[in-house]
């Protein structure tokens, strides 16, 4: 629904659903779920479009480093 609003212009609109939508997902799933990052990154998206680029980065560069660390093997056990 966020991208739908994006799409038509309302880009207030669409970063309030997913300021809200990242939040929510946070509490629920946790800061590091790949849904919450997902989440996050389509608001910096959103962010960027509407020339917030400071706090674009920002979440962008948190993004990065979650998936960074979930995408590290694990060491197996011997």
């Amino acid at each position: 629904m966020a991208g739908t609003l994006h799409c038509l212009g309302d880009g207030s609109g669409a970063r309030e659903m997913l300021e809200q939508v990242s939040d929510a997902k946070e509490r629920t799933l946790g800061p590091d779920h790949p849904d919450t990052l997902d989440s996050r990154h389509g608001l910096a998206v959103v962010l960027i479009a509407l020339g917030d680029n400071a706090a674009a980065r920002g979440i962008f560069r948190q993004v990065a480093e979650a998936r960074s660390v979930l995408s590290v093997p694990a060491t197996p056990k011997r």
